[in-house]
């Protein structure tokens, strides 16, 4: 390779790295921003609820009990209503 396309892909990497630091500075100022808003809305949550920080964290932990099943099994009985539509299509004809 000519040493100036070596040149030329050196100072595109280092333009790109350049690049990468400042998305990941926005990136990391985002987080915080998000952190801190997800902070406010719990505790505006906590105060019109007439809450406790304990009490709020008893609810939090028994909500997270009650997540939504891993997608596999969601695939998987949709799966099985399709197969009984079908053959219910099947049995009418």
């Amino acid at each position: 390779m000519s040493q100036s396309k070596i040149e030329k892909l050196r100072e595109k990497l280092n333009d790109t790295m350049k690049k990468r630091e400042v998305l990941n500075g926005t990136i990391k100022k985002l987080q915080a921003q998000i952190s801190e808003e997800e902070v406010k809305v719990f505790r505006s949550t906590m105060e019109e609820m007439d809450l406790t920080l304990e009490e709020a964290v008893k609810r939090l932990k028994e909500s997270e009990k009650q997540v939504i099943p891993p997608f596999s099994s969601v695939q998987s009985t949709i799966n099985q209503e399709n197969n009984l539509t079908k053959e219910n299509e099947h049995g009418a004809i």
